[in-house]
């Protein structure tokens, strides 16, 4: 049976008793229990993490003995998450790990003060991938190797098939990332400079981590002048200024530097000169998701799936974002829209548990008209086809939820209900749903119909525009009469309340304008 997660806190709390191995007891259960025990200590170590992080963000809630205790075991968990990542199959609880653990890193510098140990590198990797990254940074920086020697070693560890190599490459990165560059002597701290701006030059760190070294370039150049971090900033950045035309709003971050435009005036006229192009290029075109963005609104959805945030919070701030003339708080508003579908097609992987949060979350930004025309197509049209999904399949579980946050909007969308209450498997499961649908559309058609019935009736813009498309294809000749007649037709006898509201619209159309035909020329009164 697999240990439920007090299971994992008794033995982190004993351990410090010395009444159990912490180690051994780890090492058991991941040998036994592999994907399920290793995914249930990386959700103890990020409500670990979590519970530091209030303590570290409120200057009124001090550590107690048992968060402390527990920050204390994290050191011993990562490192043997990290010896048995072997035992994983998921590629994506791997991912997380390095994700947490540049997170502790980060915590527990800052948590340091308050009286917890002190979290390293070495807590997380093994002896030997420890010391052999050490030895390469030696080498680096004793001139054994030159920075594009590194850079070629590195690309090699990172493509690697050998779990170790990959190890090896994955501590280096953590280490840069972690790394206090303040204190380095000129020499050393010039070198981390390139190298760390090689990294994101090659591209050899993606997603997450490309994050998080873009903002640590950033807050570097926002330090005082001639100071280390300032100097590490300019040498990082000087690496990889010809990507910035990919991220044109970190761009624009970094030439708004006051210290920056006085003291390097040129590199910034060449990225001014870069971001112009870029914009040019790219008029009309929608913009790639920003790597600074792509952070901020990942930790933006962290706090709503570890509950920092609720659905309400997290809706209103997006609300505020939607509309703020702030253009960073407008973008992070995109970026997470966006984000949320490139995500749609793998919510099937996911627990019912997050499954629930993302549906209440995707059908209250429709419910709340946060979403509008082609995102709240691509919104609606990822809904119809999850509750296409067989009935016992998480997509279908996640589209009915959905579907319950919106129901009250279904009738501004008659073809799109229409489509809904024929899914046989949503009729059959959902009887009561599919009834509250069919009586919305009852109303609506019963309202158009009357409406229809003046003599100067009202249609929606995009009815009254596709009405008026027709007659203009039948008076340029692209119609014939005949093919018009057959068309309002179908439109007539049609189960489709567009089809429907279409026809009606014409018909009202040519009544309204009988007067006018005199004025017409003799072929347009012709036909009409």
């Amino acid at each position: 049976m697999i240990p439920y997660p007090f299971g994992v806190r008794f033995p982190a709390l004993a351990s410090c008793k010395g009444l159990i191995d912490l180690e051994k007891w780890l090492s058991s259960n991941l040998n036994a229990y592999k994907d399920a025990f290793y995914e249930e200590c990386i959700k103890f170590l990020k409500e670990v993490h979590l519970a530091a992080q209030v303590v570290t963000s409120n200057h009124f809630c001090s550590p107690n003995a048992l968060r402390t205790i527990y920050l204390e075991t994290s050191s011993t968990f990562l490192k043997v998450l990290q010896s048995h990542s072997g035992l994983v199959s998921s590629p994506h609880l791997s991912v997380e790990m390095d994700k947490l653990h540049i997170t502790y890193m980060r915590t527990s510098s800052r948590f340091k003060s308050s009286g917890s140990a002190d979290l390293s590198s070495s807590d997380y990797y093994s002896e030997d991938i420890e010391a052999e990254a050490n030895l390469y940074f030696h080498q680096l920086f004793s001139g054994q190797v030159t920075n594009d020697t590194m850079i070629r070693m590195l690309a090699h560890l990172k493509a690697s098939t050998e779990k170790r190599e990959q190890a090896i490459f994955r501590c280096m990165i953590v280490k840069l990332l972690t790394e206090s560059f303040a204190k380095y002597p000129v020499r050393q701290l010039q070198m981390s400079a390139v190298l760390f701006g090689s990294l994101i030059k090659n591209h050899l760190i993606t997603d997450h981590t490309l994050g998080i070294a873009l903002l640590a370039v950033l807050d570097a150049l926002h330090e005082c002048l001639f100071s280390n971090m300032f100097v590490f900033g300019i040498g990082a950045l000087a690496q990889f200024v010809d990507r910035l035309t990919e991220w044109p709003y970190y761009g624009s971050l970094i030439v708004k530097i006051w210290l920056l435009r006085e003291m390097h005036s040129d590199l910034v006229v060449l990225i001014e000169q870069a971001l112009a192009r870029t914009s040019q290029a790219h008029a009309g075109h929608c913009p790639a998701v920003d790597e600074v963005h792509q952070a901020e609104a990942s930790l933006y959805f962290n706090q709503l799936f570890s509950g920092q945030l609720t659905n309400d919070e997290m809706i209103g701030m997006l609300a505020h974002f939607k509309e703020s003339t702030d253009n960073r708080e407008r973008a992070i508003f995109s970026c997470m829209i966006v984000l949320l579908f490139r995500e749609f097609k793998l919510f099937a992987h996911f627990s019912k548990r997050l499954l629930k949060i993302y549906a209440v979350f995707i059908g209250s930004l429709i419910k709340n008209q946060l979403l509008t025309n082609h995102t709240l197509d691509i919104a609606l049209q990822n809904v119809l086809d999850s509750l296409r999904e067989p009935a016992d399949s998480k997509m279908f579980y996640l589209g009915i939820r959905v579907l319950a946050q919106f129901v009250d909007r279904m009738i501004e969308w008659p073809q799109y209900c229409n489509r809904i209450v024929q899914i046989s498997h949503v009729r059959s499961s959902h009887p009561e749903l599919v009834a509250f649908v069919e009586r919305g559309l009852s109303r609506v058609s019963q309202a158009h119909a009357s409406q229809s019935s003046a003599a100067d009736g009202y249609y929606a813009n995009d009815i009254e525009a596709e009405a008026t498309l027709h007659f203009q294809q039948m008076f340029s000749g692209q119609l014939t009469s005949d093919a018009v007649i057959q068309m309002l037709a179908q439109f007539k006898g049609s189960t489709d309340n567009r089809q429907q509201a279409i026809f009606q619209c014409m018909i009202a159309k040519l009544c309204r304008e009988y007067k006018i035909y005199s004025m017409y020329p003799e072929k347009r009164l012709k036909i009409a």
